[in-house]
């Protein structure tokens, strides 16, 4: 039986049995804060720190020591590090067998060799880069900061330039017949941040036909001028994930995402909306929801706005908020909607139920096992 222990999120984190399991973030994945601490997947799914960009090399962060004891997970089997209440890939059983790793849709032969061999340095490199060099945003969300940021100028936006600078010339190092994968930004805006707006601006993607250029935006300023501002590096874009975080207008622009405008989001999509392709190549659109107690009652409501307005967008995903350490424990507990102490936890589950969960290209990500619950 998979072992059961509380965690400070206050979900019961069901320990599962991983040791048959591959996850390819151990072997690929990269993500830089703007302190310059560097993880190997996002840090409220497997928090050990493996460097310091400001300090060391993009590649001998990479395959160092701390990074090799994190990858030897798969092999000892033990997988404690990553936590299995929070991470989508656990949470929803998504994870591929070792044995399965030839037949997954995207896959290196240098990973297939590394995982047979049981290496602990696969590759000298990261192939899928996320940049958190940079928090500037053009919105003030509650859940994410207590100010607005938008750094232009002065020490601070120097550090960030220089640490973004010197994480970019690393993945330019790379092979270039060596597909690679860079995400922008898990920690503001890539057009709210002067520093991002402009290297994707420069960068020419003809010179580097195999970076996939991956974007995380509010949305409010990919406006049609932006996107044709970006005409360097159109063949290299990929994955758009749009945070709508809420349904409807009202929930938007009073509760979860400060200083937008729903109007202009939404033309922006149906811009952006022709622009998606279906598929594992090419620009495509994807939406995302963090659940909390300000916008849950409006989850169907979000998947019929994204489902019908946008039919091209491939992606309909959902999580549960964090604590960023930008609410007090007070507020963040008010906001914890799936903890069954929460006076609104039966309702939450009661939206859960809605048939809406069930149409296609819907991720349930962490909210998966919630999910299961309140349909059992």
């Amino acid at each position: 039986m998979p072992k059961k222990v509380q965690d400070l999120t206050g979900l019961i984190n069901v320990q599962k049995d991983l040791s048959s399991k591959y996850c390819k973030n151990f072997y690929t994945r990269l993500e830089v804060g703007s302190a310059g601490q560097v993880w190997m997947c996002c840090p409220h799914w497997l928090p050990p720190i493996i460097g310091n960009l400001f300090e060391e090399e993009l590649e001998d962060i990479w395959n160092g020591p701390k990074a090799q004891a994190l990858r030897n997970q798969m092999f000892d089997g033990n997988w404690e590090h990553c936590l299995h209440n929070v991470c989508p890939m656990i949470v929803s059983d998504k994870l591929p067998n070792k044995s399965d790793i030839a037949n997954l849709p995207i896959v290196n032969e240098w990973e297939i060799e590394g995982l047979k061999n049981k290496s602990l340095t696969p590759y000298p490199y990261p192939v899928d880069i996320m940049f958190g060099t940079d928090k500037s945003c053009n919105l003030k969300c509650p859940s994410c900061r207590i100010e607005k940021i938008q750094l232009i100028q002065g020490s601070e936006y120097e550090k960030s330039k220089y640490l973004t600078n010197k994480l970019m010339a690393g993945i330019l190092r790379i092979d270039p017949m060596q597909p690679v994968n860079i995400w922008v930004t898990g920690s503001g805006d890539p057009f709210g941040s002067k520093i991002y707006r402009e290297m994707l601006q420069q960068i020419n993607g003809n010179a580097h036909p195999k970076l996939g250029i991956n974007l995380q935006t509010n949305g409010v300023m990919f406006t049609p001028k932006m996107y044709k501002s970006l005409h360097k590096i159109h063949s290299n874009l990929a994955t758009c994930i749009v945070s709508l975080d809420a349904g409807t207008k009202h929930t938007y622009e009073n509760f979860t995402r400060l200083g937008g405008h729903w109007d202009k989001l939404m033309k922006n999509l149906d811009f952006l909306n022709t622009k998606s392709v279906q598929g594992l190549k090419g620009f495509r659109l994807s939406f995302n929801f963090v659940v909390q107690s300000t916008n849950y009652k409006e989850m169907p409501e979000y998947i019929r706005l994204t489902r019908d307005r946008f039919p091209n967008s491939v992606r309909t995903a959902f999580s549960l908020i964090l604590d960023w350490d930008t609410w007090t424990s007070q507020e963040y507990e008010k906001q914890c909607i799936w903890k069954t102490t929460h006076p609104e936890h039966e309702e939450f589950l009661e939206v859960l139920r809605s048939p809406e969960f069930k149409r296609e290209h819907v991720n349930l990500g962490n909210l998966k096992s919630l999910y299961d619950l309140a349909n059992a």
